[in-house]
């Protein structure tokens, strides 16, 4: 089944961004038993790389989220879990700001652990597609209209229809072994270069 989520975590990685101490030990422990590959580090000196699947990071009522944020970067690929001691309002606006994918609460359980784990990357996972779905249909989106451009500029270079322009397109795309959308924005482009001459 194609969006099956993954159950078996068994090698994949995960970085808990705070300096090593009892609580993160122990959950650093319990990763490890689900089969992850644990590395503990501060924020301010190793931010997480893009081979990492999990983050998980502390925030309090008086933490500073900023460092966190600068160390996460742009990284959508690592599920971000945050871990909180209590669900204030201010603890939880900070989770919102960092994005978060999932949360656990100390003091630290295994029980529910995989199963939010699992639920927040098949989550992610499908966010991703969703993602990827949107921007390939952007691009698809931005393509046609360039085509349709290039068509506008032929029609009115060349006095023809709306099917030979297209026609013209496409079969120069064929004779340069191209895509319709790459010969019409050579053609969008010598356009905006000839008005916008000397």
């Amino acid at each position: 089944m194609k969006d099956r989520p993954h159950i078996n975590l068994r090698g994949r990685r995960a970085v808990i961004m705070h300096p090593p101490d009892p609580e993160m030990q122990e959950l650093s422990r319990q990763l490890s038993r689900i089969g992850l590959s644990v590395l503990c580090a501060s924020p301010l000196v190793t931010p997480p790389n893009a081979t990492e699947d999990f983050v998980f990071v502390t925030v309090s009522e008086d933490a500073d989220v900023g460092p966190l944020l600068a160390a996460l970067g742009g990284r959508t690929r690592a599920v971000r879990v945050v871990i909180v001691e209590n669900e204030s309002p201010t603890v939880l606006e900070k989770t919102f700001r960092l994005d978060a994918d999932a949360v656990i609460v100390k003091p630290f359980r295994p029980v529910g652990l995989l199963a939010t784990l699992v639920h927040a990357l098949h989550h992610r996972d499908r966010e991703e597609q969703l993602l990827n779905r949107s921007r390939a249909l952007e691009r698809k989106l931005a393509g046609f209209r360039v085509v349709e451009q290039a068509k506008e500029i032929l029609m009115a270079r060349r006095g023809l229809g709306s099917a030979e322009a297209f026609s013209w397109l496409r079969c120069h795309a064929m004779n340069e072994r191209t895509s319709i959308e790459a010969v019409a924005a050579t053609i969008v482009n010598a356009e905006r270069f000839t008005r916008s001459g000397p």
